[in-house]
């Protein structure tokens, strides 16, 4: 038989000048990265749970869940919310090395687009959020330069349409300022 252990974890916010505990939520699953938007307006965990992640909002004010939804994804490779919506990318489990992107709306845990990452990526560096874009760092190995490629890629938030790709040059480290 399989054992299976349910871990539990625990979101909690706390007044910064007394410490002192406002709400806690307890969830089954491994927390992968929660965010507080700039305006405090939600949290968001990804968590695993089961098979498959899922991404939970909470309103920042009470604790309690505004949304809970599905992410229909194995391998979790990166986790962005920006206080409107959040961004995500998986592995892609059928062919080898490509990525999926997608975006979620917060207040409804909605899904409101989903791109397909062509390039035969072999990993995923942190990527970056922008006003209008995610950037993602995508290096790939090219067996004709027998080297790391690295990917700059950048995705327009409102459609995840790729706006425009930068291939570097062979074992270089990609470098990138936002504005």
């Amino acid at each position: 038989q399989r054992l299976r252990a349910k871990l539990r974890e625990v979101a909690q916010l706390a007044d910064a000048s007394t410490g002192r505990q406002i709400w806690t939520h307890q969830h089954t699953g491994m927390r992968l990265e929660n965010t507080i938007d700039a305006r405090g307006a939600y949290v968001t965990l990804a968590a695993f749970e089961g098979e498959s992640w899922r991404l939970k909002v909470l309103d920042v004010e009470t604790g309690k869940l505004v949304a809970d939804t599905d992410l229909e994804g194995i391998w979790l490779k990166q986790f962005l919310a920006d206080g409107t919506n959040a961004y995500f990318v998986f592995k892609d489990p059928s062919p080898p090395n490509r990525f999926i992107a997608s975006a979620y709306q917060l207040s409804t845990g909605k899904r409101l687009w989903e791109t397909k990452l062509e390039g035969g990526f072999t990993s995923m560096f942190p990527a970056v959020n922008t006003r209008d874009h995610v950037l993602l760092n995508c290096p790939t190995f090219r067996n004709d330069a027998r080297q790391w490629t690295p990917v700059l890629i950048a995705l327009d938030k409102k459609t995840g349409t790729e706006s425009g790709r930068i291939e570097g040059s062979p074992a270089a480290t990609p470098t990138y300022a936002v504005d």
